[in-house]
């Protein structure tokens, strides 16, 4: 026995009963000095021959030590003792174990965790609630990061009612937490919106900071999905600022990655981008391989939105690997959702069908409600895609069914329109316009103006379609008040071309210039070249409709200057194709050849046969009128050689071609 065993072993207890009241209140820098003298005192003294010494002593080291972010030294401090730990009670036993369930998954070895809580389950009936609690809590992390949440939300419950028994502000505000995350992830948000409100309701009387930044957290998670997206970032910062505090690395990289969702809900995807590249630089020094693999899973999807597919690819093929290698059913479907969006997105439909469906097969083994009717949202978008458009309205109603199920409103919109463009698509303009009512109305009480915009502009469609041209102005007009809303310039252009042109089918020219006038101000102020050009060739339709020839010349040639040094020489093409015809209307034909030779050259460096074709024809008809036979001969001859290698499915085209030259050839005529 070593020397002064009896007096050091009180003194030990003292010190580290200190150290935890300072590890409470997050005084972990000045620690250092006496963290320190207990491990002097602790090598004086065999602190295995007392069992609630050694207790104390392994859970204030391995809490210390994760304070200062070292899980690693903290998992192999306890398994230094795990040797010793059998001559425990069974509630010190259980803390012991908790805690290296703790630390084994804050290291993303759920495996271990998984075998470390099992070590208590044969005790959990003799243990008192407070050490219970902390024992299904760490049962409940587990089921979630396996994806079985209806497992997970029954521990939660049954861990809840043991926190209200135990009357302890600290273990009721985690566990209405981990309700309301189970809840979250089952897509019942707006439940789990209520119990973490409950849980906030004890923030005050909360000291643990890790706690209060988690349920900060929650909340700015569950705002932002709301569209209270103003609430949701004043919430996520302050929990973010409570982590920078703790210097909690797991916990920073979680909140920048929700920090980074939020502003993907928003449409901020500079934003988006700088957060979620934060996070993997954190995660990959965080000796985490399941959050590194979440991180590059989070940043390669806003990657997408900026069309950097192939690097996009790779950090999902990347992160597929790692969720392999640690055996994670949940972080490989995650992954094989997104590997099928940006197969959606490359137009590899069949290949995002494959990955959809692994993605789905998870699910249902998972019973992951919530991911399935995700899952069968996608698989309909990808049919309807390919045109299988019974396949997609199929998988469109299992998703209302699941839906009815898990009462997501957000989901329920998408659904909706979604039904609503294959309505459109298969020519049902009452149930298409009847779907994306139906999708505005939910839209509108989850607040989505995105969602809203888009809605109101399917309708502008409808009712284009229908006819009904003022009620699709004012659908247009609502669309680009929201899109305003939320910066999409592009899709406000959009709707001021889609107002032009129904201003110009009503012959309304005082309206169309005034809106030509402000959709030219935004496309200037936003630099969208392609925009310009497009407005050019509206203002030169609009002279021609008002018998303005001149002008339409001069914005036709200037739409086409625009489009040649933005390298769309088809579009270049059409505008000087469009002069050639002006020319031709005022008998200037000499110059109308000239324009339709430069459109010539364009169509040929874009390999626009049909539009190649439709110029050599209209240059033939010229010469044929100034009876230059040899001329319009020669051009008809390579209207037909187009015909015949390009443009395989119009016949009668053919058969004309070749008897207007056959006639030219024996007579000499037009």
């Amino acid at each position: 026995m070593k020397s002064n065993q009896k007096y050091k072993s009180p003194l030990l207890i003292s010190l580290i009963s200190l150290g935890n009241e300072a590890l409470n209140c997050s005084y972990v820098n000045e620690l250092s000095n006496l963290y320190t003298q207990i491990q002097d005192l602790a090598t004086n003294i065999d602190v295995t021959r007392n069992s609630e010494l050694f207790t104390n002593y392994i859970l204030f080291n391995a809490h210390y030590l994760q304070k200062k972010g070292k899980n690693k030294e903290a998992q192999y401090f306890i398994e230094n003792y795990l040797k010793e730990v059998n001559a425990l009670n069974s509630t010190e036993f259980a803390l012991v174990f908790t805690k290296l369930s703790n630390i084994y998954f804050k290291r993303g070895q759920f495996k271990r965790s998984s075998w470390a809580i099992d070590q208590i389950t044969d005790k959990l009936s003799s243990l008192s609630a407070e050490v219970k609690i902390p024992v299904l809590f760490e049962q409940n992390q587990l089921q979630i990061i396996r994806g079985k949440y209806s497992q997970a939300l029954k521990l939660s419950i049954a861990n809840l009612d043991l926190a209200i028994d135990s009357r302890n502000p600290e273990l009721i505000a985690e566990a209405l937490l981990n309700k309301s995350l189970c809840l979250r992830l089952k897509g019942n948000h707006k439940e789990a919106f209520i119990t973490i409100e409950r849980a906030n309701e004890y923030f005050k009387s909360l000291s643990n900071n890790e706690l209060k930044a988690r349920i900060l957290n929650q909340l700015g998670v569950i705002h932002s999905y709301l569209a209270n997206s103003e609430e949701g970032f004043v919430y996520l910062q302050q929990a973010l600022d409570l982590a920078n505090l703790e210097d909690d690395k797991i916990l920073q990289i979680q909140i920048l990655t929700n920090i980074g969702t939020a502003h993907e809900f928003e449409n901020n995807f500079l934003e988006a981008f700088d957060y979620y590249r934060k996070t993997v630089e954190k995660s990959s020094q965080a000796d985490n391989e399941y959050l590194f693999a979440l991180a590059i899973n989070s940043f390669a999807n806003i990657l997408l939105e900026f069309q950097e597919f192939e690097q996009a690819n790779k950090l999902y093929v990347h992160s597929l690997k790692i969720f392999k290698r640690i055996d994670l059913l949940r972080g490989k479907m995650i992954t094989y959702n997104n590997i099928g969006n940006y197969n959606y997105y490359q137009e590899n439909h069949n290949e995002a069908i494959l990955y959809y469906e692994k993605a789905l097969n998870i699910e249902i083994k998972l019973d992951d409600t919530y991911g399935m009717a995700n899952s069968y949202n996608n698989l309909g978008n990808a049919f309807q895609k390919l045109g299988n458009l019974r396949s997609a309205y199929r998988y469109y109603v299992k998703t209302l069914e699941l839906l009815q199920v898990i009462n997501d409103n957000i989901m329920l919109g998408a659904i909706f329109n979604n039904i609503g463009n294959l309505k459109l698509e298969i020519g049902s303009l009452p149930k298409a316009k009847e779907f994306y009512h139906k999708a505005l109305q939910i839209n509108k009480k989850s607040k989505l103006n995105e969602a809203i915009a888009m809605n109101l502009s399917n309708l502008a469609h409808v009712a284009e379609q229908q006819g009904e041209f003022s009620e699709a102005l004012t659908y247009y007009n609502d669309a680009i008040i929201y899109d305003s809303k939320i910066g999409k310039e592009y899709n406000v252009l959009n709707h001021y071309e889609n107002i032009i042109a129904i201003q110009l089918e009503k012959n309304d020219f005082i309206s169309a210039e005034n809106t030509l006038g402000e959709a030219i101000k935004l496309a200037e102020n936003i630099e969208d070249i392609n925009s310009q050009a497009g407005l050019q060739f509206q203002y030169a339709k609009l002279a021609g409709y008002k018998m303005q020839q001149e002008k339409a010349m001069q914005y036709y040639c200037a739409a086409a200057e625009i489009y040649k040094n933005d390298g769309n020489m088809t579009a270049a093409g059409e505008c000087y194709f469009n002069v050639s015809t002006l020319l031709y209307d005022k008998k200037y034909y000499d110059l109308a050849i000239e324009y339709l030779n430069k459109a010539s050259d364009f169509f040929k460096t874009d390999q626009n046969w049909e539009e190649l074709f439709d110029t050599e024809y209209f240059t033939s008809k010229i010469y044929f009128e100034q009876n230059e036979y040899t001329h319009a001969l020669r051009h008809l001859s390579e209207a037909d050689k187009i015909s015949q290698e390009h443009i395989v499915e119009d016949i009668k085209i053919k058969h004309l071609i070749r008897s207007i030259k056959s006639h030219i050839e024996k007579t000499g005529k037009n």
